[in-house]
C-alpha cells in the first residue's frame, strides 16, 4: 500500500480558532503544541479519519536579532519554549562589543508594544515573561558604551597597522 502524503496548514486567526473542514471552528489559544495536537487527534475520530494522522507544528515563526549580534538577521523559531539564549545562538551570539548588560527584546501584543531590557548576566531573566521567545520578537543587543574603536579579529587588527603604516609612509614621501 502507497501512503499520500498531504499537508495542509491552517493559520490560527486572532480570535485563537482555527477553522479546520469537517470539523469546524476550534479554539486553540492558550494550548502549546502537545495540548493542540490531542484536541484535533480526538476531534478527528470515525470512519471519515481513520487513516489520517494529525500533526500540529509552529510555522511562519520568526525572531530577529538586530544590533551587535555576530549574525543578524531573521531566524525561524524552529520549536517550541525556545528560550532567549537559543535564540541569541542562531545568530552566532553576542558579537566581542556586545553589550550583555542592555539587551533588549520587542514584543507587540493586539494593543501594545512591550520593550524589556535585560542583563544577561544576571539570573533575572530567566523567571521573568521574556526568558521564552514569541513569534515576531526583535531582540536587540547595543554596542558596549565608550567602544567606538573595536577589533572582533586579528584580519581587523592586521587591516588597521597596514592602514596606519601607510599613511605614516605616504605622509613621509610627500613631507620629503
Amino acid at each position: 500500500m502507497e501512503a499520500i502524503l498531504n499537508l495542509q496548514s491552517y493559520p490560527v486567526f486572532k480570535d485563537g480558532t482555527i477553522d479546520y473542514p469537517s470539523v469546524g471552528t476550534v479554539h486553540v489559544a492558550g494550548l502549546n503544541i502537545r495540548e493542540a495536537w490531542q484536541l484535533m487527534d480526538s476531534l478527528l475520530v470515525g470512519p471519515i479519519f481513520n487513516e489520517g494522522k494529525v500533526t500540529v507544528k509552529l510555522i511562519n515563526n520568526y525572531v530577529s536579532l538586530v544590533g551587535d549580534v555576530k549574525r543578524p538577521g531573521k531566524y525561524i523559531i524552529y520549536k517550541e519554549n525556545m528560550n532567549i539564549f537559543q535564540a541569541l545562538a542562531l545568530g552566532g551570539d553576542i558579537s566581542t562589543f556586545g553589550d550583555r548588560a542592555t539587551v533588549r527584546i520587542v514584543r507587540h501584543a493586539p494593543n501594545q508594544t512591550y520593550v524589556k531590557t535585560f542583563d544577561l548576566r544576571s539570573d533575572e531573566i530567566l523567571n521573568s515573561e521574556f526568558y521564552f521567545i514569541q513569534p515576531n520578537d526583535v531582540i536587540y543587543v547595543s554596542k558596549i558604551r565608550g567602544q567606538f574603536f573595536g577589533m572582533d579579529s586579528f584580519a581587523d587588527f592586521v587591516s588597521l597597522i597596514s592602514g596606519s603604516l601607510s599613511i605614516l609612509v605616504i605622509s613621509l614621501s610627500l613631507w620629503k
